[in-house]
């Protein structure tokens, strides 16, 4: 028996194999860089995609040593489908980080340090974004993200963890136009130092600026980190406690965290936005003191069983019951002895501590075994989904990212042909 479908390691080695080349890409970018907002923005990318690489390998790795120890595939398995809770779209926005800058910086003026740029890394599973890149100074009191970070296909035991990274920002980056610099210095001492001489210098010298720099280009710290989970999702902005992770070599701190991260997590099931069951069934109502049953288009969607003349009625009308199914509401198969109407079952819910039983029926046995199979999994989805399921959060659609504000007309690699020629 195979383990793990060859496709889903087809599709995950393509992804590595993609991250791998955007890595390669990115590094011979950063090396060609000669502005600041260049180097800053690939740095950024090539954490990115590293960060990326390693998740998906380790990935792979966990799937090929399951398949040597012979371990069952929870993923390949089908057993328990029916009950498995639906999964969720979840979105992080609203991202800001307090500062708190102690009274030595906030006196400087002038040196090392005094701006700094910083982007978020959110990771869940193997999807893994990040956020824009935000430049902060002293003259700051937060560090605000106008990211809109979605997440598809998140079970509901999800763990996000937000990884926040910072670079130093110099004046300007004095490795991007040494090169040039050393270049017209070897050509005019070349000659003035005599032909033969001139060449053998020029040769040794050009082979010393042509090699690969053992680093080149900002270096990103990860200066703190949070694990977020469903207990933590609202509709509102909540605050949580960050944990500091200042490398001892730059205790100094270039950035002061006030320990916080502020942000919106929205969770939002299936269950909320798609049906999970609709169509025809019987509702018994008491009129006049006498069982009538009436013919009803019933929707079980969100947290409620809906109920409407007709469809078409759903987007022009209230609907005529409404009953909010939760974890205490009952199913149950009416007994045939007391109710003479086939293919019935009774959904009971708790108001103000009583039982209100409401009876419906469906066609046929095959339609009834289906609405009380869907009742059952929406069960499911209200223990695990918890305050999600009670409470509808939107999620915004994200916004277009914004072009990186070094962008020129000119191409980056026309500047590193430039070098070249």
């Amino acid at each position: 028996m195979t383990l793990f479908p060859p496709l889903q390691d087809a599709d995950l080695q393509q992804k590595l194999d993609f991250e791998i080349k955007m890595r390669d890409g990115t590094t011979k970018l950063l090396q060609a860089c000669k502005h600041e907002a260049q180097a800053v923005e690939a740095a950024k990318n090539l954490l990115t995609s590293n960060t990326r690489m390693m998740a998906y390998m380790s990935k792979l790795q966990r799937r090929k040593t399951a398949e040597v120890m012979g371990k069952e595939n929870s993923e390949a398995t089908n057993g328990h489908q029916a009950r498995e809770p639906c999964k969720a779209k979840v979105a992080v926005s609203d991202i800001r980080i307090p500062l708190m800058w102690r009274e030595p910086e906030l006196s400087k003026t002038r040196g090392e340090g005094r701006r700094c740029a910083v982007f978020c890394v959110l990771k869940q599973g193997l999807n893994i974004q990040d956020t824009q890149l935000v430049h902060v100074d002293r003259t700051m009191t937060d560090i605000t993200f106008d990211d809109i970070i979605v997440f598809e296909d998140v079970v509901h035991d999800f763990s996000l963890t937000v990884e926040v990274y910072y670079t130093v920002l110099e004046d300007d980056l004095a490795f991007a136009s040494t090169p040039r610099k050393i270049k017209h210095k070897i050509n005019s001492m070349s000659a003035s130092i005599g032909k033969s001489m001139g060449k053998k210098v020029q040769a040794y010298l050009t082979n010393i600026v042509s090699s690969p720099p053992i680093s080149r280009g900002p270096k990103f710290h990860l200066a703190a980190s949070v694990e977020l989970s469903l207990r933590d999702a609202s509709d509102s902005i909540r605050t949580h406690d960050l944990k500091i992770l200042y490398n001892v070599e730059y205790s100094s701190s270039h950035i002061s965290l006030y320990g916080n991260l502020c942000c919106r997590l929205a969770v939002q099931p299936r269950c909320m936005v798609e049906e999970c069951a609709a169509g025809f069934l019987n509702l018994q109502e008491m009129v006049g003191g006498l069982p009538n049953w009436t013919r009803r288009w019933c929707v079980l969607k969100g947290p409620y069983l809906r109920t409407w003349a007709y469809p078409e009625e759903m987007e022009e009308k209230e609907p005529l019951l409404s009953l909010h199914i939760r974890q205490d509401t009952r199913v149950v198969e009416v007994d045939k002895m007391t109710m003479k109407r086939p293919n019935s079952f009774d959904v009971i819910t708790r108001v103000s501590g009583e039982d209100q039983p409401h009876i419906f029926a469906a066609d046929t046995k095959e339609d009834r075994d289906t609405w009380v199979q869907a009742f059952q999994r929406h069960f499911a989805h209200a223990e695990a989904w918890q305050q999600a399921y009670h409470c509808m959060m939107p999620i915004h659609v994200p916004t277009p990212c914004k072009l990186p504000a070094f962008l020129r007309k000119g191409s980056l690699y026309d500047d590193l042909c430039e070098y070249i020629s």
